[in-house]
């Protein structure tokens, strides 16, 4: 063989060598992935079992408790010194089988940390690091060692006793380790979707000595001699000419009086002119019956709609816009009765115009005469304008003279009746309430019914809402909502001065107002604590300064040693969510916490691990009431939380603004890629842009709740009135832990909607209290359905159309279709808890909703859906119909799992570099904009007019059928068919989903 030969034979070996060692090594890489892949699966199973275990062992301690309690003491010596104990070792089956998969996972879970140190130490990260994962690598074995011992404990005990007693120290152990994100007993009392009892408002003050103990000194409020004369129900408009003229702050913007670009405009366009000022406030700002600052003049023009704290601010913001100095007057005034009942609602029922001033939180007294209320006596306020008022009374204002009181606030509304669909087109509640029950299978001890004829009820929904689209269509195509459901519009006025005083008798006036008072303010509070209750930091928010702001809680690397190893886990370059990490060792990483307020950051303190789990504390002042409805959640450190906190409702502009910001961003981020120029990058900050992807969650939900819970209000015959309500959307973090509280293992699991807070004024026009029941239990119903439907919307990618969000409804309509049966349980069938399998947070909720008196729906065992595992269960409050939509780990709202999109925005909020991730981003952003368009089409929509009939009936149907089913009462076992119902009927209608007409 020539020398030629030999080199291209040994160029041939060589290179078959090089493919045979590539594909070994790719067989290697393979391998290695599998095995890694399998070992992080070993801690995600090794924390479930942990979890499940502290269920058994929580319920096997309670039994053997109860047991000791009752054995014969000297009876059991007696056994025990015979060695006939009656040892119970089935009571730790359960237990032993779960150990068993413990053992089997200890090998793979020490591999797991064998991998994670080999990592570190092959990418050099820094000393401090390392030294972190050996401290939890000894900590894990040394707790491991201390388990087992507790559980050979268990299993070789010699008497029932030493069983008993190694059972408690296992329980005990299991209590001091972090198997589970421990969560405190939060949003029960009162419940999250609420209204408040009108009698917590206290009566008015008519004496100048109580508004002084309450407010401080009372101004003097002279009366010009030339009014003296006038009737005693014409309040004094103008104070004498030579009284104390306007100080500076008369003039200035303050956090209610707000000159924003749109109260200019409007002053502008009034001409500055104070008698077309007052008439267009008059004319065009809805009466809210509640008490206290909360919008504060910008969002009150926006909303068009305030109580009379609001309507002032925005009557003097104008009027200070306009050079003329304004301020606020208050006190107590006497209305009679017909104009009360009229302003707060249009109801005829006196008691019923005093309820929803109560709920409101206006302090009030009726006054009766010959046994019926003919007056009514409220703490009021109004304005006083420094005004050109001699001699034409304002109508022509050239320089200040005399102080003159006027009130947009006070109006009268013409009210238009919509049609009687309960009379036109009747339901036969009755008959479907004894057709569905006798379909079903009802256990009327135990409280539980299962086997519901789901196909029945959805074919009941249809031909009801088919003879509705009959019954419309008669009636004309192009109906609006104001022909078809009642409505209100102001009685308008057009003043050409400022004549005659205030349409109501001044019983006791305090001081003038340039600046409202902090006691006049509704507040937000927000506390971070941390695991051991320490405070992180604690915030306060006047609601005027924060309605409309992006309110957001976060966290960020410690130091650049926590940013490099956290990047170090991270893909270079993420061209899809499919790179995305599945897993981050917790431990490794150090954050401190953020609060910011539109891209500021307010509060940074704290040192956590990724995953630790903190409480958030969330509060709202209310004024004349103080600081009620404390909440409290869990906040995993890692995680961004879009806080959103509504007064009256969200305004149109809010939403135009936040589609405005997103497609700006999109086009930025477009064009970076284009041009392939990061310098167009700078400047998109995380709260940018994860906060503006989330806070659009909110916005949408609320705006959506607002503009459903109100025109269902009209169309069951309701006076209906939001108040300050708060809740967050955030991504969502799954920690596992091993033997202690160090987060092991931290997952970015998806995005949670959190319904803290939905407080609103709802009374019944005819004072049925069983109707007001019913409204609540149906928004109730709706508000936690909606949030599911608009989290699908807004959150999931376009395509993943198989993964869907999950509600309490959701989970429990799932479980009562897979054969589960739902259980209503109260006092008195309490004990039926023993019988349903839950987490022992879950269960502790539910004993403490029944210890309190309220009525609880669950199912009879968790459930696995679209990554969801767990439980789902209402609380409702059978006085109220107040009620809570919880899911297993206390969310009241939403969770949607297994998509990308939450773990993306986790990475980016935690300075994950733009640049990584700007291709997913990008599709993200798209998508996120077209929903946001939708959104806002949706609610337009509902803020205007229903044009279509399909739309229309999908949306009344569910309504009316849903209030007259939630009203029934006749019994325990009907209500909980009825709830079991309208599950379906929810799932069914899918009431609110309206976009199909647009």
């Amino acid at each position: 063989m020539s020398v030629m030969q030999l080199k291209v034979s040994a160029m041939t070996v060589a290179m078959m060598c090089f493919f045979c060692s590539l594909y070994a090594a790719g067989v290697k890489a393979q391998i290695d992935k599998q095995r890694t892949d399998s070992n992080q699966k070993a801690v995600r199973t090794l924390a479930k079992t942990l979890e499940d275990m502290q269920h058994q062992v929580g319920r096997i301690n309670r039994k053997l408790s109860k047991r000791m309690a009752q054995e014969n003491t000297v009876w059991q010596t007696l056994l025990n010194i015979l060695g006939r104990s009656d040892l119970q070792r089935d009571n730790l089956e359960q237990m032993l089988i779960l150990h068993q998969k413990v053992k089997e996972m200890h090998p793979k879970v020490l591999a797991y940390l064998k991998t994670i140190e080999f990592k570190l130490y092959r990418d050099k990260l820094p000393t401090e690091i390392i030294r972190r994962h050996k401290q939890k690598s000894k900590q894990y074995k040394k707790k491991y060692r201390e388990f087992s011992y507790r559980m050979n404990q268990c299993q070789h005990a010699a008497s029932l006793q030493d069983q008993a007693d190694a059972v408690a120290q296992l329980n005990d152990f299991f209590k001091q380790q972090g198997f589970g994100t421990e969560i405190s007993l939060f949003g029960l009392n009162p419940l999250p979707i609420s209204s408040p009892k009108a009698v917590q408002t206290r009566k008015p003050y008519t004496q100048e000595q109580d508004l002084k103990k309450m407010l401080g000194e009372v101004a003097e409020y002279s009366v010009p001699a030339w009014l003296e004369s006038m009737s005693r129900m014409l309040v004094p408009i103008a104070e004498a000419t030579d009284s104390v003229g306007p100080t500076p702050e008369d003039t200035v913007e303050s956090v209610s009086v707000q000159f924003t670009e749109s109260i200019i405009e409007l002053a502008a366009s009034l001409n500055h002119d104070p008698v077309e000022i007052y008439n267009w406030v008059y004319n065009h700002i809805e009466f809210v019956p509640t008490y206290g600052s909360i919008q504060g003049s910008g969002l009150t023009l926006q909303t068009r709609r305030g109580n009379a704290f609001d309507t002032a601010s925005l009557l003097i913001a104008l009027l200070r816009t306009s050079d003329i100095a304004a301020r606020y007057a208050y006190g107590t005034v006497k209305i009679p009765i017909e104009p009360i009942m009229n302003w707060v609602g249009g109801v005829d029922d006196p008691r019923v115009a005093l309820q929803i001033l109560g709920q409101g939180g206006i302090p009030n007294r009726g006054i009766e005469q010959l046994g019926d209320i003919t007056f009514v006596e409220i703490e009021h306020i109004w304005v006083e304008a420094w005004i050109d008022y001699w001699p034409s009374r304002g109508a022509r204002h050239k320089i200040g003279d005399s102080w003159v009181a006027m009130d947009a606030s006070f109006k009268q509304y013409d009210y238009t009746p919509g049609v009687d669909f309960a009379a036109q087109v009747p339901f036969d509640e009755m008959t479907f309430l004894q057709t569905l029950m006798g379909a079903s299978v009802i256990d009327e001890q135990a409280g539980s019914i299962y086997s519901i004829d789901s196909a029945y009820i959805g074919a009941q929904f249809q031909e009801y809402k088919n003879l509705l689209l009959e019954f419309l269509a008669g009636q004309g195509t192009e109906l609006t909502f104001d022909e078809l459901v009642a409505v209100k519009s102001i009685v308008k006025q057009m003043r050409k001065d400022i004549s005659a005083g205030l349409p109501y008798e001044v019983l006791s006036a305090s001081q003038k107002f340039s600046i409202l008072p902090l006691d006049f303010m509704h507040q937000y509070r927000l506390v971070l604590q941390d695991r051991f209750d320490q405070v992180v930091f604690t915030r306060d928010f006047l609601l005027p300064a924060l309605l409309g702001k992006r309110l957001n809680l976060s966290f960020t690397p410690t130091s650049v040693n926590d940013t490099e190893t956290l990047q170090n886990f991270l893909p270079e370059n993420v061209m899809s969510l499919s790179d995305l990490p599945n897993t981050i060792p917790g431990y490794l990483v150090n954050l401190t916490a953020q609060l910011s307020m539109n891209g500021q950051v307010l509060e940074s303190a704290g040192v956590f691990q990724l995953g630790e789990v903190l409480k958030m504390e969330q509060t709202l002042f209310q004024p004349g009431k103080g600081w009620l409805n404390t909440t409290m959640n869990t906040v995993a450190a890692g995680e961004y939380h879009a806080l959103s906190v509504v007064g009256q409702q969200v305004s149109e502009q809010q939403l135009v603004a936040a589609k405005v910001r997103l497609e700006a961003l999109k086009l930025r981020l477009e064009q970076a890629q284009q041009l392939d120029d990061k310098n167009l990058l700078e400047g998109i900050d995380r709260h940018g842009l994860t906060g503006e992807f989330l806070q659009l969650g909110m916005l949408n939900y609320f705006a959506m709740k607002e503009a459903l819970s109100e025109r269902i209000s009209r169309a069951t015959g309701m006076v209906y009135y939001p108040l300050p309500s708060y809740g967050s959307v955030s991504t969502y973090l799954k920690t596992r832990y091993s033997f202690d509280l160090i987060p092991l293992q931290v997952s970015f699991q998806g995005i949670k909607m959190d319904i803290d807070r939905i407080s609103f004024v709802r009374v019944s026009k005819d004072h049925d209290e069983q109707r007001a029941l019913g409204f609540s239990k149906m928004i109730g119903n709706l508000l936690s359905e909606y949030s599911r439907w608009s989290h699908e919307a807004l959150f999931l990618q376009s395509d993943h159309g198989a993964e869907q969000a999950v509600s309490a409804l959701s989970v429990l309509q799932t479980a009562a279709l897979q054969g589960q049966k739902i259980y209503r349980l109260t006092q008195l069938n309490a004990d039926q808890l023993d019988n349903i399998i839950l987490e022992t947070t879950d269960r502790q909720q539910i004993e403490e909703a029944l210890r309190i008196g309220h009525t609880v729906m669950v199912h009879a065992s968790p459930i696995a859906m679209f990554g969801f595992e767990g439980s789902a269960y209402i609380v409702l409050d059978p006085k109220t119909g107040s009620g809570a939509y919880k899911l297993s780990g206390g969310v009241n709202g939403t969770l949607s799992l297994s998509d990308g999109t939450g773990a993306l925005l986790s990475l980016f909020a935690l300075d994950m570099p733009l640049s990584q991730t700007l291709s997913p981003l990008i599709g993200l952003v798209s998508d996120k904009v077209m929903s946001a368009q939708a959104a806002l089409a949706i609610v337009l929509e509902l803020n205007q007019y229903f044009s279509c009939a399909p739309k229309f009936t999908g949306f009344l149907s569910g309504s009316l059928v849903g209030s007259d089913l939630s009203v029934d009462k006749a019994s325990a076992v009907e209500e909980l068919v009825v709830q079991s119902a309208l599950l379906f009927a929810n799932g069914f209608m899918r009431v609110g989903r309206v976009g199909s007409c647009l």
